[in-house]
């Protein structure tokens, strides 16, 4: 069993990782967390699953890791793992994956904010983790601004006079019609 993982067999490295992931079968996190860069894309999302269910912040480095995988999927499952394991430690990283990838819809507005949420329910975002994602609402990468927008849409943006002021800003003047739309509904 321990050396599926190592084998040549995809579908025996998938088997492995999902009786691992539903808690049939116990297996090491040290070779999960390797497994995140695995040649097969199943395998590694499964991995990464794995790790994020884990609670464990010693394999949020293999999760951040994952961010810059070659594929979209995984590095969706990466920014999800990342958040669950490094909590409001994640929010860097994330929306640097953002920046590296400005045109993935899921990724701006589906993993990144839901993530977050997450974190928001759990009472693991405190108002100065807020504050990292205010800071965003100014970048100049737009992509960097909309997540920021939905990202408050979904936690609530602070109600403070400093994001009342970048709201406005966003309103009056962004290029985007659809940032301006998100920052009316956040005021």
């Amino acid at each position: 069993v321990f050396d599926a993982l190592t084998s040549g067999d995809a579908y025996a490295r998938r088997r492995l990782l999902t009786a691992v992931a539903k808690k049939k079968q116990a297996f090491p996190l040290e070779q999960v967390a390797q497994a995140t860069t695995d040649p097969d894309l199943y395998v590694r999302r499964i991995a990464l699953r794995i790790l994020g269910a884990s609670g464990d912040v010693k394999w949020a480095p293999a999760a951040q890791a994952a961010l810059g995988d070659g594929e979209h999927s995984v590095r969706l499952n990466a920014a999800v793992a990342l958040a669950e394991l490094a909590g409001a430690k994640a929010i860097e990283p994330l929306f640097a994956a953002i920046a590296r990838d400005p045109d993935s819809f899921q990724l701006k507005f589906r993993a990144v904010p839901e993530a977050l949420l997450k974190l928001q329910q759990a009472n693991r975002l405190s108002a100065t983790d807020k504050e990292t994602i205010v800071t965003r609402l100014d970048d100049e990468l737009l992509a960097i601004r909309e997540s920021a927008l939905f990202t408050f849409q979904r936690i609530g943006a602070p109600a403070t006079p400093a994001v009342e002021t970048a709201l406005l800003k966003i309103l009056k003047s962004d290029p985007s019609p659809y940032a301006r739309e998100m920052a009316l509904v956040n005021l």
